[in-house]
């Protein structure tokens, strides 16, 4: 934990003026769990191969097929099981592909055409966290080349940044609006009552906003907490505070970021600019922004840019999270169980289970099961890639 007494004064930042309001309670203590990449989208150069118009026919008619639905499942031979959605990504990009650790959006031209991309990615919030940017790459490129794509190059479109923080007690409004100094004019908040949720700085629309928000809270409500406490190996998620930087095309052009090696390289320089910069927290002792004190837990975020230049945040592995899910899973289907005896008054385990397992296996059946399990895996973003291979592949100069 970081106490209140331990008060940093750094060199002063360069920022537009915010009211000063009232001295508001304000943490008194905190620790950061995590930091790293959460989102990263990027425009693909792709050269597709072969009968391009034979492709778009089947893409078309896959698509035509999958309206209505949450996907249908494709099994092509050399490529791994995925999924064709029904949207697209207009006006650029009319086909959805789904694979475990990434969206994929492929447009109708063949080529490239005025050094514009005609593949879209994005990639899951899990893989980043899990494997990595790069790792998670790597098996994207991989997958093109089994569909028959020619890698030509690519540029990052969109790039969240965050640090996940424990302070305990939470975030006030008033308090971030005391101590903001931002180059973002326009806020905005959602409460619940009294509570704060979550703290915009910066227009939706902007090229970069900050979001501040009780990350343990939005995982309780999108049933998300099991693959969290793994990420972050703690057990409570209560009181964890995310401070999220989102970055668009027009600032990472900025940066001169036009390509994978350029972020990796440059994502620690990107994120001082962007708590040193373009926000901070600081104590409203002084009217001139810049020489007002900087408050120490924005000195802890700063900090974050030394892992961002060494790693991109922490890492953990498919097999942690899988290990503990089939257990959580294991006590739910245990819960349902006892919820039946209830209901039928019983108390044989056994005659129940034989009861339960003819009841399910009689309902297995009307389904398609092993195209379901398939399905669910890609959306869980459960895969069991072999990435030796993947990155032998890489060796060998195949892709």
């Amino acid at each position: 934990m970081t106490p209140l007494s331990s008060l940093l004064h750094t060199e002063p930042d360069m920022a537009l003026s915010v009211t000063r309001h009232g001295v508001n309670p304000e943490p008194r203590e905190w620790k950061v769990i995590s930091c790293g990449i959460d989102t990263l989208d990027f425009g693909l150069y792709i050269d597709w191969q072969g009968d391009w118009d034979k492709v778009l026919d089947l893409f078309d008619s896959r698509k035509a097929s999958a309206f209505g639905t949450d996907g249908i499942l494709i099994q092509d031979d050399g490529v791994r099981d995925h999924l064709l959605l029904p949207s697209g990504k207009p006006p650029s990009y009319r086909y959805h592909l789904q694979f475990p650790e990434y969206h994929l959006f492929i447009g109708i031209s063949q080529n490239p055409k005025h050094d514009t991309p005609n593949v879209y990615a994005s990639l899951n919030s899990e893989t980043l966290w899990s494997r990595g940017a790069s790792e998670a790459v790597k098996l994207l490129l991989c997958d093109l080349d089994s569909m028959g794509g020619l890698f030509r190059g690519l540029k990052p479109s969109r790039c969240d940044i965050c640090v996940d923080i424990y302070i305990p007690g939470g975030l006030r409004r008033d308090f971030l609006e005391s101590f903001m100094v931002s180059r973002g004019r326009k806020t905005n908040a959602f409460m619940n009552g009294d509570t704060l949720e979550t703290f915009y700085a910066g227009a939706k629309d902007a090229p970069i906003q900050i979001r501040i928000y009780n990350k343990g809270l939005e995982i309780d409500k999108k049933a998300t907490e099991q693959r969290w406490l793994d990420i972050w190996q703690v057990d409570d998620p209560t009181d964890i505070w995310r401070f999220e930087f989102e970055i668009k095309r027009a600032v990472l052009r900025e940066f001169q970021i036009n390509s994978f090696p350029d972020l990796e390289k440059k994502l620690a320089d990107l994120w001082r600019y962007l708590t040193e910069e373009w926000y901070s927290l600081r104590y409203p002792d002084n009217e001139k922004t810049e020489r007002r004190a900087l408050h120490p837990l924005w000195a802890d975020v700063r900090g974050c840019s030394e892992r961002l230049g060494e790693q991109s945040g922490v890492t953990r592995h498919y097999s942690d999270t899988r290990t503990r899910s089939l257990a959580f899973n294991t006590s739910r289907i245990a819960g349902f169980a006892i919820s039946r005896a209830a209901l039928e008054d019983t108390y044989d385990q056994k005659e129940l289970a034989k009861k339960i397992s003819h009841d399910l296996l009689v309902n297995l059946n009307n389904r398609d099961f092993p195209g379901e399990v398939k399905k669910k895996q890609i959306k869980l973003g459960v895969n069991h890639v072999d990435w030796e291979a993947i990155n032998e592949k890489l060796k060998r100069g195949n892709v």
